[in-house]
Formats: C-alpha cells, structure tokens, sequence
C-alpha cells in the first residue's frame, strides 16, 4: 500500500470509490427508525449489514429483493418489518464527504481524467441522482454488479483498465478499505487509503 511516497506524481487518470470517499453512507438511522427495539435492531444489522450480505447485493447475481426474502426466510422474526423497510436515500446517504467536490473540480481543471470504480447494487443510479454535483465530475464509472465482480477481486480492476484503456503505473485509485487498495495494485494501479479530502489533498501536492 502506498504511504505516500509518491505525493507529487502528476497522475493522468485517478479513479475515486464512491462510498466513504465521494459519499457517506450510514445504516443505522434507518435501521433505528424502522425496527422497534434494540434487540432487532442489532440482529438485523448483523445479518443484513455483513460483509457476505452486502458482498452478495453488490456482486449482483440475484436482485436485493431476492437476497432478502432469503434471508427472512432463515430469520422469519423480521417478516413483519421487511415490508415497512423502504428508507429514502438521506436516510442513509447523509451527504457528501467534505470537501471532495471541490478537490475533483480542481482535478479536472488540471486535466486529470477522473473515473469511479464502485462496489454497489443497482441503487447507485438513485444515489448519483441524488447528488448529480459529485459525480457528474466522474469521465466515466464501473459498478460492481453490472460487471458481475467486487473489490478486491483483481479482475475487476483489469477489466477497468481495459474498459478505459489506462496505463496503471499513471494511475491512482482511491479506496478507504486498505484490501481494495491492495487488489488494485495487484493490477498494477498506484494505490492511496482513503481518510479525508485533506490528506488526499496534500498527498497529492496541491
């Protein structure tokens, strides 16, 4: 992973990840509002917040629906909610991550070509929508279940670096999960953990 070492470097391309570095993202107020007691609560969190949950809703071999009648039919105790279930995107989407607009804007005006590589459903359309400001600054996107692969799977990098014929070693991709960054320079990407707009900032030398 890299620490930094390369601040300066004039990369031509950098591809940003979208939750956590673009946009926050937050479960729990929604979880909060729609189930009652706190018991609930955190035993729907822990089955339907996991990273195999979440992993199987972003690689997009079966729709969300699907995923969730499955697994209220091994957990029936949250049936009678399910169907209440429905948060509107602030709920869970509380806004951008500060300062990161304003950071793509100057990026683009250096000339930096700048792409989205996502783990994410078919709902990220609905986010982008929502926050057409962030990521109409994107030249160009690639979501992980419209592409049948996840980070850190090292193909999906690969076939981004096909899909925008890049040339890795000029490129950076930003990711604040240090496992994404390591798939990533598996295919040869230069790599830096998101941790906010600031660091990213100096990292980059500007």
């Amino acid at each position: 992973m890299s620490d930094g070492q390369h601040s300066g470097v004039k990369y031509n391309t950098i591809i940003f990840d979208f939750g956590k570095v673009l946009v926050h993202y937050d479960f729990g107020p929604a979880i909060r509002k729609y189930l009652p007691t706190h018991e609930l609560q955190r035993d729907f969190a822990t089955i339907f917040c996991s990273d195999e949950f979440i992993n199987a809703c972003d690689l997009g071999l079966k729709t969300v629906p699907e995923l969730m009648r499955e697994l209220i039919d091994e957990h029936p105790v949250f049936a009678p909610y399910v169907n209440n279930i429905s948060p509107t995107i602030d709920e869970f989407i509380p806004g951008e991550v500060a300062g990161m607009r304003e950071l793509l804007k100057e990026l683009k005006t250096k000339g930096i070509r700048l792409l989205g590589l996502t783990n994410w459903g078919a709902s990220v359309y609905e986010i982008m929508d929502a926050y057409p400001e962030i990521f109409s600054l994107l030249d160009g996107r690639m979501i992980s279940s419209e592409e049948h692969l996840i980070k850190p799977d090292v193909r999906i990098y690969e076939r981004l670096i096909e899909k925008f014929s890049l040339t890795p070693k000029e490129c950076l991709f930003v990711d604040d999960k240090a496992v994404n960054i390591e798939g990533a320079e598996k295919a040869g990407l230069n790599g830096y953990q998101f941790t906010s707009a600031e660091e990213l900032r100096i990292f980059l030398g500007l």
